[in-house]
């Protein structure tokens, strides 16, 4: 549980480095989106301001995901879904290019890009190396043998 509490973490502090869109801010994108105008659309796509929602929202979701794989160990009614929770949290780890383009696009955290693709990628292989296998043996009530 220590490891999942430390993914938590990364993301809470990932999270908190990202500045808030302000009010003005999500008013204006959500107006550029639902333009028909197809020049503001997609100039709105590519702002600085979508990419920092994007983030936000990629953050929100993998959270979610982590804390579903806590309370999936805490809460034996939830065991049965640590395998599927766990895949969210790869899902998460796994499309880091997405997540490096808004970075990139939001102008934040450059110096760290390295530092983070490296973080996600080792999270995914130990999500997929570890935890994925270890959480379907034990719902299909298996033994792994290490070899």
């Amino acid at each position: 549980m220590e490891y999942v509490e430390a993914i938590r973490s990364y993301w809470e502090n990932l999270d908190a480095r990202i500045p808030k869109l302000s009010p003005k801010e999500n008013d204006w994108l959500d107006n550029e989106l639902a333009s028909t105008d197809s020049v503001r659309w997609y100039s709105s796509r590519q702002s600085k301001e979508n990419a920092i929602r994007m983030l936000h929202e990629t953050i929100s979701m993998c959270l979610s995901s982590v804390n579903d794989v806590l309370s999936s160990q805490k809460n034996q009614s939830d065991a049965q879904f640590e395998m599927l929770y766990w895949n969210r949290v790869l899902t998460c780890h796994m499309g880091y290019d997405i997540f490096a383009d808004n970075l990139e696009q939001a102008n934040l955290l450059e110096n760290e890009k390295q530092r983070t693709e490296n973080m996600l990628k080792l999270i995914a292989s130990y999500i997929n190396v570890k935890f994925v296998p270890s959480a379907m043996a034990d719902i299909m009530d298996w033994k792994l043998v290490s070899k």
